[in-house]
C-alpha cells in the first residue's frame, strides 16, 4: 500500500490503526473523522507531513511515529498517554496543530515538527 484512501474517514468506530511500514506518502486529512482511535501506528513511511486534523483524535493514547527520534534531544518512537513523558508529548502535538490551523495551515510538515519536539537548535541541514 502507498496511499491511505481519504474514505479511511468513514471508520468513525475504528479504535486501532497499523499503517506502519507501507511506504505511504500522505495521510488524507479525513482521519481526523476516526473520533474513536486509540491507538494508530504511523512509523517508517514516505509521508512528509501529517494533517492538523489529528486536533480532533482526542481518544489516541497511543502514537509510534519515528519522526520523535529525529528530534534533539530524541524522543521515543513509540509514545504513550500512560507516561508522564507521553501525555506531555501529546498535549504538545496537539498545540502545535492548534496553532498551525490557527494560521489556516492545514498539514504540519517534518521540519515544523523536529523544529517543535527539540530543545536545541535543530540543524535544517
Amino acid at each position: 500500500m502507498t496511499y491511505l484512501s481519504p474514505k479511511i474517514g468513514q471508520l468513525v468506530e475504528l479504535k486501532k490503526l497499523n499503517m506502519a511500514s507501507n511506504m505511504i506518502s500522505k495521510i488524507p486529512e479525513e482521519i481526523g473523522k476516526c473520533e474513536e482511535l486509540e491507538t494508530l501506528c504511523i512509523q517508517n513511511n514516505r509521508f512528509a507531513s501529517f494533517p492538523c486534523s489529528f486536533l480532533k483524535l482526542t481518544n489516541l493514547k497511543e502514537l509510534s511515529l519515528e519522526w520523535f527520534i529525529y528530534a534533539k534531544p530524541p524522543k521515543p518512537q513509540y509514545i504513550s498517554r500512560k507516561t508522564k513523558e507521553g501525555t506531555q508529548i501529546f498535549e504538545s502535538l496537539m498545540v502545535l496543530c492548534n496553532l498551525l490551523q490557527k494560521y489556516k495551515m492545514n498539514e504540519c510538515a517534518l521540519i515544523t515538527f523536529l523544529e517543535n519536539y527539540s530543545d536545541d537548535n535543530f540543524d535544517k541541514n
